[in-house]
């Protein structure tokens, strides 16, 4: 068994990419509504991770009563300026938010995320300069561990926008990975035949543990791990542990290549969403 360091390889391609960055003035502006703690987290790695490779980070914070409005006027005012290349809005927004009208109101060419239908669009017909960054992330975890992609039997369970529906058009794409792709969720008939036939078994259900020793897999097989769950261990320092959608200490002897959690898919996200900035100057 492989394990696929993310950690490892992130810290690899990041120096690569800083090296590339030298005088290129980066300004990347992350818009941050409310004080949910796991987009504190996320935002805190990205912030960090820009710093290292000298991209200027801007953190953008409002309230979580904040108007539709208001938001729009800010995110106008980042289109119009020049002085700033990418720009996210974190997510989730407040219930009360309008996030498919906020997402499309950025610019496309400002969208690193790749959230705007637009570039999902581009996405489809394989025009887009950005990709989503966590399917990104993936995408470039199985290239740099030279995971053949033709022709395999790919499952991906869980269609989310963010992560499962973008991957399934990435790994399906003819010109590049050519997989054969099923994208499955909780309705789909005969779950466990499609885990158990996959060649490249992809989780990013949300559930914990939900690929477990009930299944079986390939011992040829790679499985990457979307998921991330805190779960209390009184044993560690700050009360918990972090484990994701797979049981990796079940299926670590058991398949070719597997992701772990923490240190796998997170890592190469955030490489991602960076590689994705500095492609706003070319």
């Amino acid at each position: 068994m492989i394990k696929l360091d993310g950690n490892y390889l992130s810290k690899k391609l990041l120096n690569e990419l800083k090296n590339n960055l030298v005088d290129k003035h980066l300004t990347f502006v992350c818009i941050l509504v409310g004080n949910d703690p796991a987009s504190k987290t996320y935002i805190n790695n990205k912030k960090k991770k820009c710093v290292d490779i000298g991209i200027h980070f801007i953190l953008l914070e409002f309230p979580d009563n904040i108007s539709n409005n208001i938001l729009i006027n800010k995110i106008d005012e980042i289109n119009e300026d020049d002085n700033i290349n990418g720009c996210i809005i974190q997510l989730p927004l407040p219930n009360h938010i309008n996030s498919e009208l906020i997402l499309n109101r950025l610019n496309s060419n400002k969208d690193v995320d790749c959230f705007t239908d637009e570039n999902i669009g581009k996405l489809l017909n394989n025009e887009s300069k950005f990709y989503p960054a966590t399917p990104y992330g993936i995408t470039l975890l199985l290239d740099n561990y030279n995971i053949l992609t033709k022709g395999k039997n790919i499952t991906i369970i869980g269609k989310s926008r963010i992560v499962g529906t973008p991957l399934a058009l990435l790994l399906s794409n003819e010109n590049k990975y050519a997989g054969t792709v099923t994208l499955c969720d909780k309705n789909t008939i005969n779950l466990k035949d499609h885990i158990e036939e996959a060649d490249i078994l992809i989780v990013c259900a949300g559930v914990h543990h939900l690929i477990d020793k009930k299944y079986k897999v390939k011992e040829t097989s790679t499985l990457i791990d979307v998921g991330i769950h805190r779960i209390p261990d009184s044993t560690k320092k700050n009360g918990y542990r972090l484990e994701g959608d797979i049981d990796f200490n079940y299926f670590e002897n058991k398949c070719s290549y597997i992701t772990p959690v923490p240190g796998g898919v997170g890592p190469m996200t955030v490489y991602a969403l960076l590689l994705n900035i500095s492609k706003t100057i070319c």
